[in-house]
Protein backbone atom coordinates (compact mmCIF):
# COMPACT_ATOMS: atom_id res chain seq x y z
CA UNK A 1 0.00 0.00 0.00
CA UNK A 2 2.79 2.43 0.92
CA UNK A 3 4.61 1.68 -2.34
CA UNK A 4 1.59 2.78 -4.38
CA UNK A 5 1.17 5.92 -2.32
CA UNK A 6 4.83 6.87 -2.65
CA UNK A 7 4.77 6.11 -6.38
CA UNK A 8 1.63 8.24 -6.87
CA UNK A 9 3.08 11.17 -4.94
CA UNK A 10 6.33 10.89 -6.91
CA UNK A 11 4.48 11.00 -10.22
CA UNK A 12 2.41 14.01 -9.13
CA UNK A 13 5.52 15.82 -7.92
CA UNK A 14 7.31 15.11 -11.20
CA UNK A 15 4.39 16.37 -13.28
CA UNK A 16 4.10 19.46 -11.08
CA UNK A 17 7.80 20.17 -11.43
CA UNK A 18 7.65 19.69 -15.19
CA UNK A 19 4.66 21.98 -15.61
CA UNK A 20 6.09 24.52 -13.21
CA UNK A 21 9.32 24.84 -15.19
CA UNK A 22 7.81 26.34 -18.31
CA UNK A 23 6.96 30.05 -18.17
CA UNK A 24 3.30 30.73 -17.59
CA UNK A 25 1.47 31.49 -20.79
CA UNK A 26 4.18 30.12 -23.13
CA UNK A 27 2.71 28.05 -25.94
CA UNK A 28 4.85 26.02 -28.32
CA UNK A 29 3.73 24.68 -31.70
CA UNK A 30 6.36 22.18 -32.84
CA UNK A 31 6.91 22.13 -36.61
CA UNK A 32 9.94 19.81 -36.61
CA UNK A 33 10.40 17.01 -34.06
CA UNK A 34 14.09 16.36 -34.78
CA UNK A 35 16.09 16.13 -31.53
CA UNK A 36 18.86 18.74 -31.39
CA UNK A 37 21.56 19.47 -28.85
CA UNK A 38 21.08 22.70 -26.89
CA UNK A 39 22.82 25.75 -28.35
CA UNK A 40 24.82 28.50 -26.67
CA UNK A 41 24.12 31.29 -29.17
CA UNK A 42 20.98 32.32 -31.03
CA UNK A 43 20.87 34.95 -33.79
CA UNK A 44 17.95 37.29 -33.03
CA UNK A 45 15.97 39.11 -35.72
CA UNK A 46 13.40 41.73 -34.66
CA UNK A 47 11.44 44.60 -36.24
CA UNK A 48 10.83 42.85 -39.55
CA UNK A 49 14.45 41.81 -40.03
CA UNK A 50 15.08 38.43 -41.68
CA UNK A 51 18.17 36.24 -41.92
CA UNK A 52 20.05 36.38 -45.21
CA UNK A 53 20.60 32.60 -45.22
CA UNK A 54 17.73 30.17 -45.67
CA UNK A 55 16.27 28.69 -42.50
CA UNK A 56 14.12 25.74 -41.47
CA UNK A 57 11.49 26.48 -38.79
CA UNK A 58 11.56 24.30 -35.67
CA UNK A 59 8.65 25.80 -33.75
CA UNK A 60 6.35 28.77 -33.31
CA UNK A 61 6.31 30.31 -29.85
CA UNK A 62 3.70 32.58 -28.32
CA UNK A 63 3.57 34.18 -24.90
CA UNK A 64 0.38 35.62 -23.47
CA UNK A 65 1.78 38.60 -21.59
CA UNK A 66 0.20 39.73 -18.36
CA UNK A 67 -0.19 43.48 -17.82
CA UNK A 68 3.27 44.96 -17.49
CA UNK A 69 5.08 42.21 -19.44
CA UNK A 70 7.68 43.89 -21.64
CA UNK A 71 9.09 42.83 -24.98
CA UNK A 72 12.46 42.29 -23.28
CA UNK A 73 10.92 39.81 -20.83
CA UNK A 74 9.19 37.94 -23.65
CA UNK A 75 12.40 37.91 -25.68
CA UNK A 76 14.28 36.46 -22.71
CA UNK A 77 11.76 33.61 -22.46
CA UNK A 78 11.95 32.99 -26.21
CA UNK A 79 15.77 32.96 -26.26
CA UNK A 80 15.88 30.52 -23.36
CA UNK A 81 13.43 28.19 -25.12
CA UNK A 82 15.30 28.51 -28.43
CA UNK A 83 18.61 27.53 -26.82
CA UNK A 84 16.99 24.59 -25.05
CA UNK A 85 15.54 23.31 -28.34
CA UNK A 86 18.79 23.67 -30.33
CA UNK A 87 17.72 26.64 -32.47
CA UNK A 88 20.21 28.92 -34.20
CA UNK A 89 17.72 31.64 -35.23
CA UNK A 90 14.93 33.53 -33.45
CA UNK A 91 12.59 35.73 -35.51
CA UNK A 92 10.11 37.83 -33.53
CA UNK A 93 6.86 39.41 -34.66
CA UNK A 94 5.41 42.69 -33.46
CA UNK A 95 3.34 42.19 -30.28
CA UNK A 96 -0.41 42.11 -30.84
CA UNK A 97 -2.42 44.12 -28.27
CA UNK A 98 -5.54 42.64 -26.75
CA UNK A 99 -7.79 44.94 -24.75
CA UNK A 100 -9.87 43.47 -21.94
CA UNK A 101 -12.79 45.49 -20.57
CA UNK A 102 -13.55 45.05 -16.85
CA UNK A 103 -17.11 46.31 -16.60
CA UNK A 104 -17.25 49.87 -15.27
CA UNK A 105 -13.75 49.65 -13.81
CA UNK A 106 -11.84 50.35 -16.99
CA UNK A 107 -9.79 48.24 -19.29
CA UNK A 108 -6.36 46.67 -19.45
CA UNK A 109 -4.16 45.95 -22.42
CA UNK A 110 -2.48 42.59 -22.69
CA UNK A 111 0.04 41.73 -25.38
CA UNK A 112 0.50 38.50 -27.29
CA UNK A 113 4.18 38.04 -28.16
CA UNK A 114 5.11 35.69 -31.01
CA UNK A 115 8.34 34.31 -32.42
CA UNK A 116 9.64 31.54 -34.64
CA UNK A 117 12.72 29.48 -33.86
CA UNK A 118 14.72 27.87 -36.63
CA UNK A 119 18.02 26.40 -37.77
CA UNK A 120 20.13 27.43 -40.75
CA UNK A 121 19.88 25.11 -43.76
Amino acid sequence: MKKHLVKGISILAGVGLFLGCSPKGLKILMLDTTKRAPTEKVDIFTNGEAPKRSIKDIAELSLDGAPGTTEEEALSVFVSEAKKRGAQVLVTENPAPRVVQHGDFGRETFYLFKARIAVYE
